[in-house]
């Protein structure tokens, strides 16, 4: 028992916790490859508080982007590559490549970041990208708008790209520059090692980029986390709009049916094989037999340590009031559907869905990959897949009838949100569908009234 429990330490990244950082480390002994990834989250308390400090922080990721091309090519002879990404928490780094040179660049990375030398001409034509990027949003899929709007409606803080918008063009370069060492002054630190690379090295690595940072500790509670709204079960919540695109035909609905926190592991099984068997028959209704629209499906999302289940159609035959009430017709017509299915049938649903939760990573990168989102999630869950594929096993199908009666299908005991968009020549109609329906016409004025899941770190 003892290796066993040895070689369980070994299968999944390990916490080293230093003074100023969070590290995630695990050794490889799979791949047995030269190479490394390195995975950083850069938090900061400040960059997600408005909209302004939103954009500054969106130009300096793109800023110390722009400066690091001149390691661009240097890196890939090396056989490194880098990617700096803005998040609403702060900024993310990954770097990856052989392991002998990996120390060296990440160190670079971060110095160029900390002592970012910033030109006019640079910053005018990276901050007129990102206004073409908020403006170009409109000419999007409808479907991404009514899932936009449902983000939009139910998470906190949440800026709109209308309040970005309204505040880009006075943010100036004095200002930007400004806010650099403001939020580089009170950080969290949050890291994956995985690779060709020791405890010893990582460790090494690490402190380097403290001490560039100046990095000393940081209180978790200043970090700003995102939440979600508790959605009340047996009251129908809805959001209609015109789509941003005054041109597009096509109307879209995003239906979400909350679940819970991510924290119930059985839980979120039944949730995984639910959509893994509604999945087929729910395209082949609303697209193939009802020819509804060509863009249908449906499958699981979280927001913020919260799991849900959602209906995506998209179509310029019918509105989005009426793919709704589609939708519902569907999932009634389902339930017969799911509770005759025969033991056969069940079985290979549930072994499909084992077989691809243990399916190993073909790569190195791809394996860092999975530990990635669940460091980005705060779930840190590294063996997830096996612990849903243990619950699997004793999963019957009526759990799984009783799953989708609660959450998807009971008017009185489901959680729903339906965000609506509708296309030009679609008119949104008065009625609301159902009685008791909550409209969100102010979006702001709604949340200010409404409770929300804890954080996401609170569901550790």
């Amino acid at each position: 028992t003892g290796s066993n429990a040895e070689n369980n330490k070994e299968q999944y990244p390990e916490p080293i916790e230093t003074l100023a950082s969070k590290i995630w480390h695990k050794q490889d002994k799979t791949f047995k490859s030269p190479r490394t990834l390195f995975f950083l989250m850069i938090s900061s308390p400040v960059v997600y508080l408005n909209p302004r400090s939103v954009i500054k922080s969106d130009l300096l990721t793109m800023l110390c982007e722009d400066a690091l091309n001149e390691y661009g090519y240097y890196a890939q002879e090396a056989g490194l590559g880098y990617e700096v990404q803005y998040m609403y928490e702060g900024i993310q780094l990954t770097v990856k490549g052989y392991s002998e040179k990996l120390g060296l660049l990440t160190s670079k990375l971060i110095e160029t970041l900390k002592n970012l030398n910033v030109k006019l001409d640079r910053f005018s034509v990276l901050k007129d990208k990102l206004k073409q990027d908020f403006i170009n949003f409109k000419t999007n899929q409808p479907y991404s708008h009514a899932r936009y709007f449902f983000e939009l409606s139910t998470i906190e803080p949440r800026w709109s790209i209308e309040e970005k918008l309204s505040v880009i063009d006075d943010i100036t370069l004095e200002e930007t520059k400004d806010f650099l060492p403001e939020m580089l002054s009170n950080l969290g630190l949050e890291c994956l090692v995985h690779g060709n690379i020791t405890k010893t090295e990582t460790l090494d690595l690490v402190s380097k980029l403290e001490t560039i940072l100046n990095q000393k500790t940081l209180d978790p509670s200043k970090i700003l986390k995102q939440r979600l709204m508790r959605l009340e079960p047996g009251i129908p919540y809805l959001h209609r709009t015109m789509d941003q695109n005054p041109d597009s035909p096509n109307g879209a609905i995003y239906n979400w049916y909350q679940v819970g926190p991510d924290t119930d592991i059985r839980l979120n099984a039944i949730l995984d094989l639910f959509a893994s068997i509604i999945k087929e028959p729910c395209f082949d209704t609303l697209r193939t037999k009802e020819q509804l629209g060509y863009i249908v499906s449906c499958g699981t999302n979280n927001f913020c340590r919260i799991n849900g289940f959602n209906v995506i159609v998209q179509s310029s035959v019918k509105p989005p009031s009426d793919l709704d009430v589609r939708v519902e017709s569907f999932l009634n017509s389902f339930k017969q559907t799911l509770e005759t299915l025969t033991k056969e049938e069940y079985d290979n649903h549930v072994n499909a869905l084992i077989v691809k939760l243990l399916e190993k990573p073909v790569s190195l990168f791809k394996e860092s990959t999975r530990y990635i989102s669940e460091i980005r999630a705060h779930r840190y869950q590294f063996d997830r897949g096996e612990q849903q594929a243990k619950e699997l096993k004793s999963i019957q199908l009526s759990e799984v009838v009783s799953f989708f009666d609660r959450f998807v299908l009971n008017p009185k005991t489901r959680s729903k949100f339906s965000s609506q968009v509708f296309g030009k020549d679609q008119e949104i109609p008065v009625d609301l569908g159902v009685e008791g329906t909550v409209l969100i016409d102010n979006i702001s004025k709604f949340k200010s009234g409404v409770s929300f899941w804890p954080p996401s770190d609170l569901f550790l």
